[in-house]
């Protein structure tokens, strides 16, 4: 039998494309800046939650990530672009020690889905485990948001 375990986390700032920090070839930023503000604002939510019991201590199956990112306007944005801040909170996980590493092996990034919310801006992290991890069953057989 597989269990499977779900995980709601809520960021609540603005997701962050990589346009700002890289814009047509000329480079004002650097895309790893990015993703460490990302992280050490994963590394913080991580914590409360573990406090409270929202997350575990450590995951004990695979896991599988999916992103619903919240923006104030309804402009067209490419996906691909916040990359480096879900890297950024994958990492923090790892860095926390609740995966053992973001490989394959562990971790399937399943995305992510682009909504407005004018009033709140944010970045929903929806979280599976399964246990035991049985690479035979998917992890991707329901909706993220149910």
């Amino acid at each position: 039998m597989v269990q499977i375990n779900k995980y709601k986390l809520i960021v609540p700032y603005s997701p962050d494309s990589i346009n700002r920090v890289v814009t047509y070839g000329k480079k004002d930023g650097d895309v790893v800046v990015l993703k460490h503000k990302w992280q050490k604002i994963a590394h913080t939510l991580i914590d409360i939650a573990r406090a409270d019991g929202t997350l575990p201590e450590k995951f004990k199956g695979r896991v599988a990530f999916f992103f619903k990112l919240y923006f104030t306007t309804n402009r067209e944005r490419d996906g691909d672009n916040y990359e480096a801040m879900c890297k950024g909170v994958i990492d923090a996980f790892v860095q926390k020690r609740m995966i053992k590493d973001d490989s394959a092996q562990y971790v399937d990034d399943d995305g992510r889905r682009l909504r407005v919310d004018p009033e709140r801006p944010r970045a929903e992290v929806y979280i599976r485990e399964k246990i035991p991890d049985d690479e035979l069953v998917s992890l991707n057989f329901a909706p993220w948001d149910k």
